[in-house]
């Protein structure tokens, strides 16, 4: 019989500091933007949310201080002191492509912003909600690829708006960004879209090459801390392309955050209808 008690005592206290150390391993600040787009997706498919993630946040909100230098931002720690560059996606959500996409960043644990286009999102509705729970950023890139300078202000409006709440109800998120088709822009564009707009420094011009070597070459060892680069969702070759680019630039002490972490990081504040192309440190 003592010799069960003492079994069972030593038993109780593994099981103890198994549960701690699960415990620390999870720790992050409580209002960590990662944690709190996890809920909002969970609720958005039905599934049960734990008490204190159930209120939704925007990609940018709430990162939380390690040290003095390092800060707990979508799910990872972010070293502010190190370079740190925007992917970006354009034209998604395209499964095929996207997927692997995504299978490369979670591979480093790295982030990425993904400008959708909103009438596309309904029939990939499971990438995009991936894209959420795994820390990305959501940007708005209208509802069907209309070129905005070439439309009047009420479908301006529209366009915009309804690819956010395309974006909301699947996710649960909506975006605090947009990206202009084609870049494309006039004073109508800027008075109307009620956003920040993102476009880009760094263009691979994957869209006119589709080809692996060419797009990596317009990426490696040409980026600098600042940064957004330009892709699209779309093509295979980008997906490869993504494959070789992400642990280059991560072995060469570059990461790979969101435009919103990005802005944040060096000191920005987007302003609706102004334009960005870069977020250089200050």
């Amino acid at each position: 019989m003592k010799i069960q008690r003492k079994l069972k005592r030593i038993i109780s206290a593994a099981l103890a500091i198994m549960l701690f150390a699960g415990m620390c391993a999870y720790a992050g600040p409580a209002d960590d933007p990662y944690l709190k787009q996890q809920a909002a997706q969970q609720q958005a498919v039905g599934q049960t949310v734990q008490t204190g993630q159930a209120e939704a946040a925007g990609p940018a909100a709430g990162a939380g201080t390690v040290s003095a230098t390092t800060v707990w931002s979508n799910g990872r720690q972010v070293d502010l002191t190190k370079p740190m560059i925007a992917l970006t996606f354009d034209d998604g959500p395209q499964t095929t492509s996207g997927g692997r996409i995504l299978d490369t960043f979670a591979a480093y644990g790295q982030r990425a912003t993904f400008f959708l286009v909103g009438d596309r999102i309904p029939s990939r509705a499971a990438e995009v909600q991936r894209m959420i729970a795994e820390g990305h950023e959501i940007g708005n890139h209208t509802y069907s690829h209309k070129y905005l300078n070439k439309c009047d202000a009420a479908t301006i409006r529209s366009q915009v708006a309804k690819c956010n709440e395309t974006v909301a109800a699947t996710t649960g998120v909506s975006p605090i960004l947009m990206r202009l088709p084609g870049g494309n822009k006039n004073s109508t564009v800027l008075a109307n879209v009620g956003m920040p707009i993102i476009l880009w420094n760094v263009d691979t011009q994957d869209w006119k090459y589709r080809n692996a070597d060419h797009v990596k070459g317009a990426v490696i060892g040409k980026v600098k801390d600042g940064d957004i680069v330009l892709m699209h969702e779309l093509y295979g070759s980008t997906a490869t392309a993504v494959e070789a680019i992400v642990p280059t630039l991560v072995s060469q002490g570059f990461q790979l955050v969101t435009v919103s972490e990005l802005a944040q990081f060096r000191g920005y504040a987007p302003a609706p209808g102004q334009i960005y192309y870069s977020f250089p440190a200050k």
